[in-house]
């Protein structure tokens, strides 16, 4: 639970900064287990978990992915990095 707390308030942070009321509906959102508060459509940030972002990956349209993290790996976050390199290699 730690990852899905740190999403949301990071969104709700960087909402902040920017000026706007809070995440989701802006340009800023994250989207959790159980929680998802996505920005508008053409929005810029999405704050999510490797378990959100797994099965929205192929719908997303992201131009970038930062993964953040990835030394404290797990079978997840191989995974995601594994399908975002065939993407990568795929885009090619």
């Amino acid at each position: 639970q730690p990852r899905r707390l740190a999403a949301a308030s990071l969104a709700e942070r960087v909402a902040w900064e920017r000026g706007e009321a809070k995440s989701g509906g802006g340009s800023v959102g994250h989207v959790v287990r159980w929680d998802e508060q996505p920005p508008r459509p053409w929005g810029s940030i999405v704050f999510c978990t490797v378990g959100s972002l797994l099965p929205r990956i192929r719908k997303l349209g992201a131009s970038h992915i930062v993964v953040d993290e990835a030394h404290g790996r797990d079978i997840h976050t191989d995974l995601l990095l594994t399908v975002l390199l065939k993407l990568l290699h795929a885009s090619d």
